[in-house]
């Protein structure tokens, strides 16, 4: 342990790493002397991880050792995640040292599994209640602003653990529809590799309904419920099968239901017989759900073939020249129809009518 630390962090290195799990995890048992007290190794983490051990990438952009190409294996990481969880969990007057490394300033809209490691552990430590966390259109700003393409190494799957990290900082509150478009442009951006073609050419990005669809059980299961429903709701307009547009339509009024029965809650007056609301509320929402289960059924039963409209839109486009024809298997081409509100790009910037 002193050896790991009394030299400069080697990026590719396991050494430094295990040796700060090994000190959270000696804290946190109780098996240090006066010596080597909790303070000590709180110091030892802002140290070494703080901003001023950083390296330069190829793209000349600094980044912390951690997240750096060539930093250090995969398991040293997520052992070091963990036992930093761990400490925080164990000792929550030092949950200040996540601002002193300012773990939050690293992140980005980007597909590197290190970014996604970071994330994920950025959302546990968030659900503790114990961080102050960041505004969410600083984020959003700060996840604009170095919008990394993927690269053939990175998946669009992490770039989802981005998109989880925004939804559990929001804690709950209904993003603006402003703040679900940015999302949704940020990500299309990163997917397409074309972080400034769409700005230069005030183009509207496209996004794969997979990655929609993964976005939307995202938003679900972290507290957004009403932005997962318009995900849904648009999704199931494009199904080509019948199983899959009951599911999605399923899915799209159990998450409204969700939505309104929070809504009805939040809005109970505070003196007064508000009983009859909520009776009305409950009842309202279960009669959604019960709708919502016979969709699932009828998508349980239904068969896996095109639907009747789905082919004769097929026939239709055949029956047009070539150059008129659909370029792509789906008709989702803009983002601009995975919100309730129509918007307009002007100069890169988004502007809702």
């Amino acid at each position: 342990l002193t050896q790991a630390l009394s030299g400069e962090p080697s990026p590719l290195s396991s050494l430094l790493p295990n040796a700060l799990a090994l000190a959270c995890k000696l804290a946190r048992c109780g098996k240090i002397d006066e010596s080597f007290s909790t303070e000590f190794v709180a110091s030892m983490l802002v140290a070494s991880l703080a901003p001023a051990n950083q390296v330069s990438e190829q793209s000349h952009r600094p980044r912390s050792w951690m997240l750096s190409h060539s930093g250090p294996p995969i398991p040293a990481l997520k052992l070091l995640y963990f036992e930093l969880l761990k400490f925080v969990e164990t000792f929550p007057l030092f949950i200040s040292i996540i601002d002193r490394i300012e773990f939050f300033k690293e992140v980005r809209m980007s597909g590197d599994f290190r970014m996604a490691l970071l994330c994920r552990f950025l959302g546990r430590v968030c659900v503790t209640n114990l961080l102050w966390l960041p505004e969410l259109p600083v984020l959003l700003g700060q996840l604009k602003t170095t919008c990394t393409p993927l690269s053939p190494n990175d998946t669009s799957d992490n770039l989802l653990h981005v998109c989880e990290l925004i939804f559990i900082i929001a804690d709950g509150c209904p993003l603006l529809k402003e703040q679900q478009i940015d999302l949704l442009t940020i990500l299309a951006q990163a997917i397409d590799g074309a972080c400034e073609t769409y700005l230069k050419e005030a183009k509207a990005p496209a996004l794969d309904p997979w990655i929609v669809y993964q976005l939307a059980c995202k938003a679900s299961s972290c507290r957004q419920p009403r932005f997962a429903a318009d995900l849904f709701e648009q999704l199931a307009s494009l199904a080509v099968t019948l199983k899959n547009t009951y599911w999605l339509r399923g899915l799209a009024l159990f998450n409204r239901a969700q939505a309104d029965l929070f809504d009805a809650v939040c809005d109970l007056p505070q003196n007064g017989n508000w009983v009859p609301k909520l009776s009305l509320a409950i009842s309202t929402a279960s009669n959604a759900l019960l709708e919502a289960h016979h969709l699932f059924l009828a998508g349980a039963f239904s068969p896996s073939g095109v639907c009747i409209r789905w082919r004769h839109l097929r026939q239709m486009n055949l029956s047009k020249p070539e150059g008129d024809r659909f370029t792509k298997a789906h008709p989702l081409q803009s983002i601009v129809q995975l919100v309730s509100i129509p918007f307009r790009y002007t100069g890169g910037a988004v502007i809702s009518l």
